[in-house]
């Protein structure tokens, strides 16, 4: 079956009443989708990690000579944070490039091995049933199909996003807060924020009035004078366009993650944070043919 039907089926099926149950209906066709053959002791169950004082986690995805992937299955609707330090350590001892937690249908992906805290090596958070399905299935694929797995390939993407995502948090705190002000009961911030924008001669002022930060009302109003001079080209290249992380810059699906941008019948993804949202907006404009220079971000 193919991993785009085994995600439809798996979508509209309740969940399994626990963990094997997981396991059996929704990790293992989805292994099974991605080229994992437990016939041919690929997929190793209830594997030994840790030594002395170690234990055994639920799936070891299999090397020519040791473990790649190290996989811990939970039922559905478990909280995943309390059990993230023991998988890491496992996964550390046993040197796999990848490890999981997942209730089959929430995937928190690591890369056991990068320096930092458990949550400074999380790479990735997959949603089977939120995400919109190609995302979802360019996720799955690169960083647990068979063959990227055993050739490193996984694991060389995995730590370009991680760098993307550490890049875009640094620069995020590097801002820094504004400047005291003379004679201002003002409350400062931790965070400079985007007040407005240069695009083409053009000054533009940004707020959060609509319930959405300075950042994203940034990108709305670049990607919405892209479309003033390109029309539906936009929309036929942010839909077939991803980032770094694998992320889309906009579907044809609602969800929590997305805002309808109705001139050009799309949504556009939105889970971003300010330093995010602009450096998006900028890579919005060279996807359409214009410089990074053309637009310049104003704060306060």
């Amino acid at each position: 079956m193919l991993l785009r039907e085994t995600l439809d089926k798996i979508r509209s099926s309740p969940d399994p009443r626990d963990e094997e149950n997981t396991k059996f209906q929704i990790i293992m066709p989805i292994l099974g989708d991605l080229g994992w053959d437990a016939a041919r002791h690929e997929i190793q169950y209830e594997y030994e990690v840790g030594g002395k004082e170690g234990g055994w986690v639920d799936i070891a995805l299999m090397g020519p000579r040791r473990p790649v992937a190290l996989i811990e299955a939970k039922r559905p609707k478990t909280s995943l944070g309390q059990h993230v330090s023991q998988m890491l350590r496992y996964a550390f001892y046993e040197g796999v490039d990848i490890c999981a937690l997942t209730t089959g249908l929430e995937w928190w992906l690591y890369l056991p091995r990068e320096d930092g805290p458990p949550m400074e090596r999380r790479f990735a958070v997959l949603q089977v049933r939120e995400d919109p399905v190609d995302p979802l299935i360019d996720g799955l694929k690169t960083f647990l199909a068979r063959g990227n797995l055993q050739s490193g390939e996984a694991r060389k993407q995995a730590q370009q996003v991680l760098q993307a995502q550490r890049r875009a948090g640094k620069i995020e705190q590097d801002a820094g807060p504004p400047p005291p002000r003379a004679r201002s009961s003002q409350k400062r911030t931790d965070r400079k924020l985007p007040t407005g924008f240069r695009l083409w001669g053009e000054h533009h002022t940004v707020s959060s009035e609509n319930a959405y930060s300075p950042g994203i009302d940034l990108l709305m109003k670049v990607t919405e004078m892209l479309y003033q001079r390109h029309g539906k080209e936009v929309a036929v290249r942010l839909l077939n366009t991803k980032s770094t992380t694998g992320v889309p810059y906009a579907s044809l699906n609602p969800n929590n993650r997305n805002l309808e941008a109705p001139d050009m019948g799309i949504y556009l993804y939105i889970y971003l944070n300010n330093a995010q949202a602009c450096d998006r907006a900028t890579r919005i404009l060279e996807i359409m043919g214009h410089p990074s220079s053309s637009l310049e971000i104003l704060y306060d």
